[in-house]
């Protein structure tokens, strides 16, 4: 848990204040899709009212919506309802009752702020949304951070958690990282638990 906190404090750290610290592409490895984004759904089917909702960093027209408690979908809507709007609304709703508790594409989300501003966004595509799964940029930023020149126990804490992500891809970065003096520890004893 500690470890995981350092390198996704270490990644984000580096990712903000300190862009042009790596050599290569710029950060620009391509557009993969995002693995948070699970299948497509029809309908969200809530018992009384939206349970809880967030907005999704730096997305805007989407918005996370909880049906019971830990279940989330990524809901896309059309309209002006930016990150920024959902992150700071006080309120939200729908515009009508759906039939059975039930939202479906074509329905309207009302977002309401702190001056009684009204923006109503329509709903144009429901996913189920994996929470545990990794974010997309993660990955590329903590190979960057062990890549790199930064001391070894920030190097050692990106490493534990590439691992964690990648899970069976992970034996072959570790017997890698045997060879960098700074990361034999770390690599050896992520080997050991993986039973290599």
């Amino acid at each position: 848990m500690k470890t995981q906190f350092l390198a996704r404090a270490a990644a984000c750290c580096l990712a903000v204040w300190a862009p042009g610290a790596f050599a290569g592409d710029g950060g620009k490895t391509g557009e993969k899709a995002d693995p948070r984004i699970g299948e497509k759904v029809n309908r969200i089917c809530f018992q009384r009212n939206i349970r809880n909702w967030r907005a999704v960093e730096g997305e805007d027209n989407v918005v996370l919506l909880e049906e019971n408690l830990n279940d989330w979908y990524r809901v896309e809507v059309i309209g002006a309802c930016r990150y920024r709007d959902f992150r700071f609304t006080q309120t939200i709703a729908l515009a009508s009752n759906p039939v059975g508790g039930c939202v479906t594409p074509g329905d309207v989300i009302i977002l309401l702020d702190n001056n009684a501003i009204e923006r109503r966004c329509t709903i144009s595509r429901i996913n189920v949304w994996d929470e545990d799964a990794e974010a997309p940029e993660e990955a590329g930023v903590l190979e960057k951070v062990i890549d790199s020149r930064l001391v070894y126990w920030i190097r050692g804490a990106a490493l534990t958690r590439l691992i964690v992500i990648e899970k069976t891809a992970a034996r072959k970065r570790l017997m890698a990282a045997l060879s960098d003096p700074a990361l034999q520890d770390g690599a050896l004893t992520a080997l050991q638990r993986l039973g290599a």
